[in-house]
């Protein structure tokens, strides 16, 4: 199976969008491959369309601190925050040839953040009645994703080196939780690129053991 790696850097979220929705519509036609996108957001916060009004505790401190408010996403999930130091990773696959199991997908994330996140001495989880990556009842990973066709948009966002005081003004995927950061967990400040990069050699054995192949890019190609 064949999965091209782009890296966008620094992206807004609305580009990082338009950029997914133009990958989704090449898979579709059959003229690109299962695509992983790494990138990071400016301070944003989004929300689905089941985001009860009340997960937003601050509006204030919002307006005062120049964040993005982005409401009615199209993906699983509750309201959350992107910022710098989080490494999104937008996974945008065709489920037509991964057995049409969502949950498994699913799975195999979560599995890829666990693992990944194993190599650098951090000890996570998953849990079975929430989606994310854990550790103990502090979560350190958030994933929402939308399929549409059978091809799957969005994915996760991992707390490398976010600066966690941002999640306190709403209830991070509508619960009454904490989050951590690797930064948080191992006191010091990481490498995105190591991360990125150890990502990758995990998902790398999670969705093909046997021969997977990735064509990693600094930029998407015009499609």
């Amino acid at each position: 199976m064949k999965i091209s790696v782009a890296d966008l850097g620094k992206i807004s979220f609305q580009e990082a969008f338009l950029k997914q929705m133009d990958i989704k519509d090449q898979i579709i036609k059959g003229n690109a491959d299962n695509t992983l996108v790494f990138c990071e957001h400016p301070r944003t916060i989004t929300s689905t369309r089941h985001t009860d009004t009340g997960n937003i505790l601050d509006y204030r401190f919002i307006l005062d601190n120049d964040i993005d408010y982005i409401m009615g996403v199209n993906r699983g999930g509750d309201i959350t925050y992107h910022g710098p130091g989080q490494l999104m990773g937008y996974m945008i696959f065709d489920l037509r040839k991964l057995g049409r199991d969502l949950g498994l997908f699913l799975r195999n994330m979560e599995n890829s953040i666990i693992k990944t996140l194993a190599a650098f001495n951090i000890q996570a989880r998953s849990k079975t009645s929430f989606r994310g990556v854990w550790i103990e009842d502090k979560k350190i990973a958030s994933i929402g994703i939308g399929v549409d066709k059978w091809i799957t948009m969005h994915g996760f966002g991992l707390n490398v080196n976010t600066d966690l005081k941002f999640f306190e003004i709403i209830k991070p995927c509508g619960l009454d939780i904490r989050m951590t950061s690797m930064k948080e967990e191992l006191h010091r400040s990481l490498d995105l690129g190591l991360v990125k990069n150890e990502f990758i050699r995990v998902l790398n054995d999670i969705f093909n053991p046997v021969s997977l192949s990735l064509e990693v890019t600094t930029e998407l190609q015009k499609l």
